[in-house]
């Protein structure tokens, strides 16, 4: 936004909010409705809000602070419109985010000042590679992969959300940002495909890189800040969770934000950014309970009780930044200070905690009082184990297949090296950090050294060798404790923490960040450290300078220009702006050179993982590794993957399905996640005789399927062919009614064309409503029959009929039930399926009122049954005494133990 904007006549953003809106008026996922959706959900809503009410005179600090509070603002608003009855009209999310984005004006008249003097661009040229490279490994053919299964499960939540489920919500065992970010851009664009779904997660990753750049910043200078943003930026797992509909980019960037803003409240004692603080915290709450992780590191930058007053080698250095013209209500930042401000402290305690709640308190209070809660809270449990264990096996093994073996290799070494830096300056200290290093390392190569029947206490080491870095550099404790919870707990703790690893990606990259620096100054060819004059210097016994020191309170010397440029952070600049220009020519170049041999191998590591596709790295391997990349691995983790190059077709089989070419339930070698969202909804068969059979060469999880009933009963049809030659292959059962050529572009566009919120939703989509001779339908009064579907096609005498039946839960079920389907006879049913709903998956006692299920079942015709016309018929019963459950008339009177359908025709096969 041009700077006009702060000058108390937003021109500039008036314009892009009516540009904003009148491309909503465009036709359904054209790409200008697109882009408007975009600046209407995760800029334009805290744009003013960031540019006139908090003190961030920065370009890159006040777009991320905007672009959080967009993406807060927009999923509260979801939530609550969602919270209303019925479907989510446009109109109302459209209301309220322009009321949102235009409130600010009537608070205040007067802009935060613009930076008095830019980033030079020498100075901004390493951040914007890196941003460029981020987005082309983040965005290039986004549109070729398909949903995996967790995303297809947060989209269909999403379609029911708006087409007003009141449970979608709740049915998760996660949070629901990754459902309301979706909800709302879908809302807003009319129609949805992959891309479009994940370009807000593809922007939060951005603004995360972003994010991270400013801590580095604030914590060591502009070296450290475009450090940190690459060693994040070229991370594996954050390159794949900016490619998908997944929490885990909004966690990393709202968990960021979160401690960002506490570290600029450090700086200005001003509670409003304690405020943002826990608003962002709890909107990262709001994604998934991962980030809880950042509360303790964000905890002590509260209450952290180092002194704040620093002792300088330059005047300038502690200056307070130029006056300028911001309004008289901002205060300037707080001057540092030896007393432990406790009234401060107090304020931003209340400010963080009132702000911290108000989204927490809004999904997750009506959450806990719903039954799901236990179900979420044994799921949780049953992830998080009882005892202590030892994952660093999958923590290598993950990180070197997301990232790369040299990138884990090196930044852990920087890592290591760091910690034992912080712990040279004590001959006691620097002992024990290498005693606990080497038995780390020990660990790390023999990952049973401590572990016994009994007891693993392989977490002992680890935990020490952190404490001790936390100890000896308190400046720097609260980046440890943020990488020391979620590494000892996922790694020690968790029984199944997978690609939760995820969580240390953050702390991880800015440590990694400062241990090249404190490198990079070892091997600087000044003869003496730059030193406060009240800190001595640290020399160990061989006579070489030690850099830990940097991290205890002196001060370089520092333009005012950069520390303008920079805005907020200036003491934290200050105090630790670490950079590499002592280094000679030569080694200044070998030191940029290696930098720059990472940032290429990375970015190659991840085109060939990520976006390349005529060989899909994870489906094709070991074929799909590039032999530059040596692994100590054989094979992929077990589970795990996420963001990778896969595609199977599914986009035409749906479109095939949606026009009637598919007719007919199915089964498929793909798990049922996918299947669903792609066939939206279609009957998937329980037994293994489907009409059809789609058969994936790309496979998210493999489902297994009897090969040979395939080979002896179905005829192949017709294949999807995809660019690379992979196929779907659709197979039909005998006699084969079929012939097809799908032409699979062609087929995808119509998916994406058609792909509308009631397309997904579930309801009662049976093609035979229940008749007005049936009463209510209603059995017990738990549940009723809304529809049904019957497919008659094969009811011959050896042949098979599907049945798939519609409930609506009235009211909450007291034990489990199953459901009976016969086929009836004077004699007794000729043919049946019994059994808990929905193929065994889904007992009744976990139904919620109001919830509406789909229950497959299929009637398989005994080759000997006589032709003839039977009744279908329905109930419920009790499994252990088959005691069934009440049908209720009109009036809610006992009117039988079953429900007639329909009368089925049972004819001879042609």
């Amino acid at each position: 936004m041009p700077p006009i904007i702060t000058r108390g006549r937003p021109y500039s953003f008036l314009l892009f909010l009516l540009l904003a809106n009148l491309s909503l008026l465009l036709p359904a996922a054209n790409p200008l409705r697109v882009a408007g959706a975009l600046l209407l959900l995760g800029m334009l809503p805290g744009w003013l809000w960031a540019s006139r009410l908090i003190p961030i005179p920065s370009l890159i600090g006040r777009t991320v602070t905007a672009a959080g509070l967009s993406y807060t603002f927009s999923a509260l608003i979801i939530l609550l419109l969602h919270y209303l009855p019925g479907p989510i009209p446009a109109w109302q999310a459209i209301i309220a985010l322009d009321a949102l984005a235009l409130l600010p004006m009537l608070v205040s008249r007067v802009s935060m000042p613009w930076p008095a003097s830019p980033l030079s661009l020498r100075a901004a040229a390493p951040l914007v590679l890196i941003i460029l490279i981020a987005l082309f490994l983040r965005g290039a053919n986004l549109h070729y992969s398909e949903f995996q299964g967790d995303e297809s499960l947060a989209m269909i939540t999403a379609a029911e959300a708006i087409e007003g489920h009141d449970d979608a919500l709740f049915l998760r065992s996660k949070g629901p940002s990754e459902v309301l970010v979706p909800m709302a851009l879908w809302r807003l664009t009319g129609t949805i495909s992959e891309p479009i779904a994940r370009l807000p997660f593809t922007a939060a990753s951005l603004f995360g890189i972003l994010t991270l750049y400013l801590i580095g910043l604030s914590i060591g200078g502009q070296r450290a800040g475009w450090l940190a943003a690459g060693f994040f930026a070229f991370n594996g797992f954050m390159v794949a969770f900016g490619r998908i509909v997944q929490y885990q980019a909004l966690v990393v960037w709202f968990s960021a934000l979160s401690f960002l803003m506490m570290l600029y409240w450090r700086d200005h004692k001003q509670p409003r950014f304690a405020l943002l603080s826990g608003l962002f915290l709890g909107t990262g709450l709001l994604a998934h309970y991962d980030a809880i992780l950042v509360l303790p590191a964000v905890g002590w930058l509260l209450i952290a009780p180092w002194p704040l007053k620093i002792t300088t080698s330059h005047t300038e250095a502690t200056t307070a930044l130029p006056p300028t013209n911001i309004d008289p209500t901002i205060t300037q930042p707080a001057a540092p200070s030896s007393t432990f401000d406790l009234k401060a402290i107090f304020l931003a305690a209340i400010a963080f905690v009132f702000a911290f709640s108000l989204p927490v308190l809004l999904f997750y209070l009506p959450f806990v009082l719903d039954p799901q809660a236990n179900r979420t809270g044994d799921y949780v449990g049953g992830r998080i184990g009882n005892e202590l264990r030892n994952n660093l096996p999958d923590f290598f093994h993950f990180n070197t297949f997301y990232s790369s073996f040299y990138y884990i290799a090196f930044t852990g070494l920087l890592i290591l090296g760091l910690i034992i830096a912080l712990s040279w300056r004590s001959r006691w200290q620097r002992t024990i950090a290498l005693i606990l290093a080497a038995m780390s390392l020990a660990v790390v190569f023999k990952p049973d050294l401590l572990a016994t029947e009994a007891l693993d206490l392989s977490v002992i080491p680890f935990a020490l060798l952190l404490l001790t870095a936390a100890v000896a550099a308190p400046r720097l404790s609260a980046l440890i404790i943020w990488l020391a919870v979620p590494f000892l707990g996922y790694n020690f703790v968790v029984a199944l923490g997978l690609t939760h690893i995820y969580t240390i990606v953050p702390a991880w990259s800015i440590l990694a960040a400062l241990g090249w620096l404190t490198l990079t100054h070892h091997l600087s060819i000044s003869p003496k450290p730059h030193l406060s004059k009240n800190q001595p210097d640290s020399i160990d016994n061989s006579g070489s300078r030690v850099i830990s020191t940097r991290w205890r309170g002196e001060i370089p010397s520092i333009s005012r220009s950069t520390r303008t440029s920079v805005g907020i952070s200036r003491s934290f600049v200050a105090r630790n702006d670490i950079t590499s220009r002592n280094l000679g020519p030569g080694q200044h170049i070998l030191a940029d050179g290696l930098l720059f041999i990472l940032l290429t191998l990375s970015t190659l590591f991840f085109w060939n993982a990520f976006v390349r596709h005529d060989v899909e790295y994870w489906q094709d391997y070991p074929n799909g590794h590039m032999a530059l990349f040596w692994t100590p691995y054989d094979s992929p983790p077990a589970a795990g993957f996420f963001g990778f190059a896969h595609r199977a077709g599914w986009k035409a089989i749906g479109s095939l399905i949606d026009d009637g070419s598919l007719a007919g339930d199915y089964s498929s070698n793909e798990e049922p996640d996918v299947t669903t969202w792609y066939t939206r909804g279609a009957p998937r068969a329980c037994d293994p005789q489907p009409e059809f059979y789609f058969l994936a060469d790309d496979l998210v999880d493999l489902v297994d399927t009897p090969t040979d009933v395939i080979n002896d009963r179905y005829d192949h049809v017709g294949s999807v062919t995809l660019p690379n030659q992979k196929q779907m292959r659709i197979m039909q059962q005998r006699p084969a009614t079929l012939t097809l050529d799908p032409d699979e572009p062609k087929l995808a566009r119509a998916f994406d064309q058609t792909a509308t919120p009631a397309a997904f939703a579930r309801s009662a989509r049976g093609s035979q409503p229940i008749a007005a001779d049936f009463g209510s339908a209603a059995f017990g009064p738990l549940v009723r029959l809304i529809g049904y579907d019957l497919d008659t096609r094969r009811a011959y005498p050896g042949g098979r009929i599907p049945v798939t039946l519609y409930w609506q839960t009235l009211a909450t079920f007291p034990t489990g039930y199953q459901i009976f389907t016969h086929l009836e006879s004077e004699a007794g049913p000729v043919a049946q399926s019994d059994g808990v709903p929905v193929c065994w998956t889904y007992p009744t006692d976990t139904w919620r009122p109001g919830q509406i299920i789909a229950d497959q079942h299929a009637l398989t015709l005994a080759p000997e049954i006589e032709p003839g016309q039977y009744p279908l018929t329905i109930g419920l019963y009790l499994p252990d005494t088959f005691e069934r459950l009440d049908r209720l008339d009109a009036a809610n009177n006992p009117a039988g133990t079953s429900l007639t359908l329909t009368t089925v025709e049972i004819r001879r096969q042609n």
